[in-house]
């Protein structure tokens, strides 16, 4: 009874990612995560993963944005091991033509490396990371720095150089929130590893020039 019960669910699911309305698969899209909590890990791990793929690929800019949004929740409701079947998928959201899907999907970032900070994949994030943290939209590269003090921590500040040319131009950013997070991921990054020597000679070193700039910009 059980299975039959699962069977249909999945098959009604299956229905509404190609509903022909945007407005009924953005629908599932907000409630995703809810639904995963529901159905439990065992179910979620299979069978929810592949149909939420297909959300996270809709042609919808809405639709991905919803579906981005729960999938910071939807992490939490699948076994870790399984989350590896994401990252393509979150790779690719990293580089969407929605600035707003890019800046949302920094969200999913910062709670994976919450989940599992040593695991060797999110080293497949760093590139597309540092990309973002150019990107053209201002509200992107604010979102791009909560993870990126992460990462750097993640990997015992041996990516802080591949970083610190990308956050050197923040710190001069026009937009005074870009201004006011670099600093505050600096901060993160310093208190986090508890080693001063790397607060003040591979980062604050790079800052000091700029800092003048900065407080004239404020």
């Amino acid at each position: 009874m059980h299975f039959q019960v699962h069977f249909k669910s999945h098959l009604v699911l299956i229905a509404v990612t190609e509903d022909k309305s945007w407005k009924v698969r953005l629908a599932l899209s907000k409630n995703f995560a809810e639904l995963a909590e529901a159905f439990g890990k065992e179910i979620s791990d299979v069978s929810l993963i592949q149909i939420f793929t297909t959300l996270l690929r809709d042609v919808e800019n809405d639709v991905r944005m919803a579906s981005v949004e729960s999938l910071s929740k939807f992490i939490h409701f699948i076994h870790i091991e399984r989350i590896a079947t994401l990252i393509p998928h979150i790779q690719s959201l990293m580089k969407d033509q929605s600035a707003g899907v890019r800046a949302a999907t920094m969200d999913v970032l910062n709670s994976l490396l919450g989940l599992m900070p040593k695991d060797p994949t999110i080293a497949k994030f760093q590139q597309p990371l540092v990309d973002l943290l150019n990107d053209e939209s201002y509200d992107v590269r604010v979102a791009a720095l909560k993870p990126t003090a992460k990462f750097i921590v993640a990997t015992n500040a041996e990516t802080i150089s591949v970083f610190l040319p990308a956050l050197k131009n923040l710190s001069i950013d026009m937009k005074w929130r870009v201004r006011i997070e670099v600093l505050n991921t600096i901060i993160e990054i310093a208190l986090s590893l508890k080693v001063l020597e790397i607060y003040k000679i591979r980062i604050w070193n790079s800052f000091r020039n700029q800092l003048n700039h900065y407080i004239c910009l404020t």
